[in-house]
């Protein structure tokens, strides 16, 4: 009968069976088959390591398959500054309205030609010749007063000689009786009495005369000072009429120049239209001498003087033209930048100009023979203005250079590379990390 076993007790169960103690048999050879494995294990672990790291170094090559580029170029740059401008005519003249009037006639249009003296409009001057018509009849007033103060002062002067002669005969009398009065004293048939009234009346007769002479000559100083008056205001009145004719002509309106109608106000265009004094009527301008107004950029403001070449677009054509004008200082675009405003004439006037119209200006700001260039692109800026691939073999390598004049269609390299080295031009944003990239041609 077996016994039951307690779990707890460590110690084994007692069995009918003895229980025998197994141990490991060793082979020979076995130490050498061990090691060989671990070796073997080892040189594959290795190898893959190797194969790994491989790839690995593979994996950290950039390819770059869709790309341009190009070859370095030698040649003649030019940094030329392009601008926009209007054409203008300088020479031109504004007609205005002389008077305030109503329009009568337009006898131009605009574009027309037209010679010095011409009339080209006409302006109703309805009051200014009823002005001259009243002015006419003060003359006419004036003119006959005074020759009615003239008659006047000759019938009182023939009156005043008369008087002269009476007073003349009176003194004459007075001085006889006087001489008969001093006779008869001598001799004692005239009183003293008698004596004193005859000299009285010399002496009276005598102050008659010399009264009629300065009223006579006050007289002639008044009548010469009211005729002065008169005549002066016959004279302003003239003066005021000569105007005013002169006003009258001048609603007849004519081109005070040669030249081209080059604009037209609308108020000139209406017949009976009422305008003021000074209102611009036309334009006339000398065509010949047109110029165009261009604004250089700051930055470029020192490369330009009077003199200076510039070429001109017109439409199609392109023109040689000269610089004659330099502002003094800068001024502000339309776009609101600084730029130095400039003026440029013609070498030869080309036909079918338009005051107003648009032109396109180029000048040369600097100019360099000899130069190492490539087109440019967008490598120059995903470059960082500083570095460039330079493929060799199917491996760009990142190079830095200088660069020199920026022209929109050119890049200078100074110095970096030299002639005939392919560069790639597009963008370098996505390997601009590498040091040196592979390149896929035609993939």
């Amino acid at each position: 009968m077996v016994e039951p076993t307690d779990p707890r007790s460590s110690t084994p169960p007692k069995t009918g069976t003895p229980i025998v103690e197994l141990k490991p048999v060793r082979r020979a050879g076995s130490k050498r088959q061990t090691r060989t494995a671990i070796v073997t294990l080892v040189v594959f672990s290795i190898a893959g390591l190797g194969a790994y790291l491989a790839l690995a170094q593979r994996d950290e090559t950039y390819t770059v398959s869709e790309f341009s580029s190009t070859r370095v170029a030698r040649g003649r740059l030019e940094n030329v500054v392009q601008m926009t401008g209007s054409i203008a005519i300088p020479d031109q003249t504004i007609v205005s309205t002389p008077e305030r009037g109503f329009i009568e006639s337009l006898l131009v249009a605009e574009g027309n030609d037209v010679v010095e003296g011409q009339v080209i409009a006409v302006i109703d001057s309805r009051d200014l010749r009823e002005d001259l018509a009243d002015l006419e009849s003060t003359i006419l007033r004036l003119e006959r007063n005074l020759e009615r103060q003239t008659l006047e002062f000759e019938f009182t002067e023939a009156r005043r000689d008369r008087e002269y002669e009476r007073l003349v005969r009176a003194l004459d009398d007075a001085r006889t009786e006087l001489e008969t009065t001093e006779g008869l004293y001598r001799v004692g048939a005239a009183s003293d009495r008698a004596l004193l009234d005859a000299r009285d009346r010399v002496g009276s007769a005598e102050d008659a005369i010399t009264i009629h002479r300065l009223e006579r000559r006050e007289a002639h100083l008044l009548n010469e000072l009211s005729r002065r008056n008169t005549l002066d205001d016959i004279e302003q009145a003239r003066t005021r009429a000569d105007r005013l004719e002169q006003r009258i002509a001048a609603t007849v309106i004519r081109a005070p120049r040669s030249g081209r109608v080059l604009s037209v106000e609308t108020v000139a265009t209406r017949p009976g239209t009422l305008v003021n004094q000074y209102a611009a009527l036309v334009t006339i301008g000398n065509i010949d001498q047109p110029v165009v107004e261009f604004g250089v950029p700051e930055r470029h403001a020192s490369a330009v003087s009077v003199d200076g070449p510039i070429r001109i677009t017109v439409g199609t054509g392109t023109f040689p033209a000269r610089i004659s004008w330099v502002g003094a200082s800068l001024a502000q675009s339309d776009a609101g930048l600084p730029v130095l405003p400039i003026t440029a004439v013609f070498e030869n006037v080309p036909t079918g100009i338009v005051t107003g119209g648009s032109a396109a200006g180029e000048i040369t700001v600097g100019v360099v023979d000899d130069a190492l260039y490539v087109p440019r692109g967008a490598f120059l800026t995903t470059g960082g203005n500083r570095f460039v691939y330079r493929i060799v073999n199917d491996v760009a390598y990142k190079t830095e250079v200088t660069f020199g004049m920026v022209l929109p269609d050119k890049v200078q390299i100074i110095a970096g590379v030299t002639e005939g080295d392919e560069l790639i031009t597009s963008g370098y944003q996505s390997f601009i990390s590498f040091d040196e990239i592979a390149v896929a041609r035609g993939r």
